[in-house]
């Protein structure tokens, strides 16, 4: 896998990462326009939620890169957040970020958050999808030295190369060591979410609740992939700075789906604040 980078006039986009980073969100927009006029929604109105959410999940994704992966790098050189060209960008921060600010955006203009929501997670899903395409292709997010015949060697100049090299020189040559694809696992777990997820759309009480599955089902896969990965510091010798955030993402998919249970009627989809076309 060999990383490009395009330089044109004012332009700088760095790795296949970048490129399918930009290509993520235009896709995920676009998945959720086509679901939206499908079914009756103003497109206008969401478009508006999108580009606040995604605002704030740029910022909230970037931060807790630093937070969490490389604290004392961060504060010692804040304004590094401000310079986006260097990467660090989490998907958990950024999803994370987005849908608290689509909830307070519901909330605001008085939506239904559940049933809009239900839109945004196949959306997001077809996002990550492609995001991490673009990973596998840069070589960032690589895991552990293989054996197994899927192993992949990454390019010199990749990310998952300098970390082979720095992480593992003493175990083994770098240069030409196979490494899990976790890129790859992820995504296979992502396309078996958003199938399910698709499968049981005319499933109501299922379909109500899609920001559960994605928070229960996203986490978990992510969860089983950090155990490849090694990119991440370990906490007691086992579980990652990943696993950590998985975690927490696990218990609040756990106490929304309790929550959504006990008060399933608030849940029904109501008319008066679903958003619809505006009529000409």
């Amino acid at each position: 896998m060999l990383p490009i980078n395009i330089d044109f006039l004012f332009i700088h986009l760095h790795n296949y990462e970048g490129i399918f980073f930009f290509i993520a969100i235009l896709s995920a927009i676009i998945y959720l326009a086509i679901l939206c006029k499908d079914n009756n929604i103003d497109v206008e109105v969401m478009f508006e939620a999108i580009f606040i959410s995604l605002l704030v999940a740029l910022a909230s994704g970037r931060l807790f890169s630093f937070l969490f992966w490389n604290p004392k790098y961060f504060f010692s050189n804040p304004l590094v957040f401000f310079k986006p060209w260097e990467g660090g960008i989490t998907v958990t921060g950024g999803v994370l970020g987005g849908l608290i600010t689509g909830f307070i955006y519901a909330k605001v203009k008085k939506l239904d958050f559940f049933y809009h929501i239900r839109f945004f997670v196949p959306a997001i899903l077809v996002g990550q999808i492609i995001g991490r395409f673009g990973c596998f292709l840069n070589g960032d997010a690589a895991g552990k030295p293989t054996s197994l015949p899927w192993g992949v060697v990454f390019h010199p100049e990749s990310v998952a190369y300098s970390n082979a090299a720095t992480n593992f020189s003493k175990a083994y040559p770098a240069v030409g060591t196979p490494l899990h694809p976790t890129q790859l696992y992820e995504i296979f777990g992502n396309l078996i979410l958003l199938t399910l997820i698709l499968a049981t759309g005319k499933n109501e009480w299922i379909t109500r609740r899609r920001i559960v599955w994605y928070a229960l089902g996203y986490s978990l896969i992510r969860f089983i992939v950090e155990f490849f990965r090694s990119d991440s510091v370990k906490w007691f010798s086992v579980f990652t700075t990943g696993h950590q955030i998985t975690i927490i993402g696990f218990s609040i998919g756990i106490l929304l789906l309790i929550w959504t249970i006990i008060f399933d009627k608030k849940l029904e989809p109501n008319e008066a604040r679903i958003a619809r076309p505006k009529k000409k």
